[in-house]
């Protein structure tokens, strides 16, 4: 399977698109959560625009650029004209990019989402997505096999939906959304029931999301690869009742 050699990463103000474009740069902080793990293997970065670039660009990918080289830098270094930043000190990942191109086709953004900062892909995927959860790309198959089953069922799901609750950041492994209703539907490795810490995590990580309105319907390694089926008639029920 290949790897994740591509990031679509966002651009968050109008500024930064224009040193993009100009400077042919692209900065990430090496202690984000959504940061690359192994920025060695990124070879093409593309582009996603908030709401705040407008109707021609917002919510969508259309750009991309192959990666020559990456080093760290302090974020003083990349924008010297912002010394009190309060990150000025901190490392930052600086991708030196090639020529920025168009892709293919845009990718569009049904929830017109704003709560993610990177998806790790690859070339495959970012050349063929239709719409920004067609993007992920997990180490488990699980989440691919239950992706392509919620497209096939014409079912929308968004992939790693952020929530904050109780102070708590979750990313769901898929959100529905139904009139009022708040599914997570949850793709379980064997690692979750792999210790007791993992299995307690899960309990009061449920506990919290029920709390703040969320069913939560969880499939393991074995029910998906074996009884897909029968794990999507319990997601229809669930939407239906």
């Amino acid at each position: 399977m290949e790897k994740r050699t591509a990031l679509v990463g966002i651009v968050p103000r109008i500024n930064l698109w224009d040193v993009i474009q100009k400077e042919k740069w692209y900065h990430i902080p090496v202690l984000a959560n959504s940061a690359p793990k192994n920025p060695e293997l990124i070879k093409y970065i593309a582009f996603y625009f908030p709401g705040s670039f407008g109707d021609e660009l917002g919510y969508k990918i259309i750009w991309y650029a192959n990666v020559l080289s990456f080093e760290i830098k302090k974020r003083i270094a990349l924008f010297p004209n912002e010394p009190n930043d309060k990150n000025a000190n901190e490392d930052y990942f600086q991708f030196h990019l090639g020529e920025i191109q168009k892709l293919p086709k845009e990718i569009t953004n049904r929830q017109r989402r704003e709560d993610f900062a990177h998806i790790p892909t690859n070339m495959d995927k970012l050349f063929n997505a239709e719409e920004i959860n067609d993007l992920w790309w997990e180490e488990s198959p699980l989440e691919d096999i239950m992706h392509s089953e919620f497209k096939k069922r014409k079912i929308e799901a968004e992939r790693q939906w952020h929530v904050l609750t109780a102070g708590q950041h979750y990313f769901l492994d898929f959100a529905l959304f139904v009139g009022d209703k708040k599914i997570d539907i949850e793709c379980d490795g064997n690692q979750h029931r792999a210790t007791p810490e993992a299995i307690e995590y899960d309990k009061n990580r449920d506990e919290l999301l029920n709390g703040a309105g969320w069913t939560v319907l969880r499939f393991t390694w074995d029910e998906i690869n074996q009884n897909l089926s029968e794990c999507f008639q319990e997601i229809e029920k669930s939407i239906k009742n």
